[in-house]
C-alpha cells in the first residue's frame, strides 16, 4: 500500500469511528482540495464525510456510501461511481465526465440538473428515466428549493 493510500484508510477508519460513535470519537473526514486521484475508496462508508474540491479523478469508489457528502465542485471525471450511495449528497459543480454511475443514479429520488442537457446525459448514463427536476438558467441555485 503506497504513502496516499495508507494514510487514506487512516482517515477513513477515524470518520468511521466518528460515524459509529455519534461523533464522540474519531474524527469527521474534512479534507477540502484533497488528492485521491487514481486511489481505491470502494466500499467506504464516508457518510457525512466533507471533500469540497476534492480530485478523485480516476478513483476506485464502487459501493462508496457518499450518503449526506459534501462533494462540492470535486473533480469526479472517469471515476468508477458504480453502486455508490449519494443520497443527500451536496454535487454541485462537481464534474462527473466520463464516470461510470452505474446504479448509481437509477436509486436517486430526486436529481437537479441545472438545465435540460444535464438532465439527458443523466438518463443516458442511467439507461432510463429518472425523476429530474430541471432548473432553468438564470435561477440562483442557493435560493431555489424543488416543491
Amino acid at each position: 500500500m503506497d504513502g496516499r493510500q495508507a494514510a487514506l484508510a487512516s482517515l477513513a477508519d477515524r470518520h468511521r469511528l466518528w460515524l459509529e460513535s455519534g461523533g464522540e470519537h474519531g474524527e469527521q473526514l474534512v479534507q477540502g482540495q484533497a488528492d485521491l486521484t487514481s486511489l481505491d475508496l470502494s466500499g467506504l462508508d464516508l457518510r457525512r464525510a466533507a471533500l469540497p474540491d476534492a480530485e478523485l479523478a480516476y478513483a476506485d469508489c464502487r459501493g462508496t456510501d457518499f450518503s449526506g457528502a459534501d462533494l462540492t465542485g470535486a473533480n469526479l471525471a472517469d471515476t468508477d461511481l458504480s453502486r455508490a450511495d449519494f443520497t443527500g449528497a451536496n454535487l454541485t459543480d462537481a464534474n462527473l465526465t466520463g464516470a461510470d454511475l452505474d446504479g448509481a443514479l437509477r436509486r436517486a429520488r430526486k436529481i437537479i440538473a441545472a438545465g435540460g442537457y444535464p438532465a439527458a446525459e443523466g438518463e443516458h448514463a442511467a439507461g432510463c428515466e429518472l425523476p429530474i427536476t430541471v432548473v432553468p438558467c438564470g435561477v440562483d441555485p442557493n435560493r431555489f428549493r424543488p416543491l
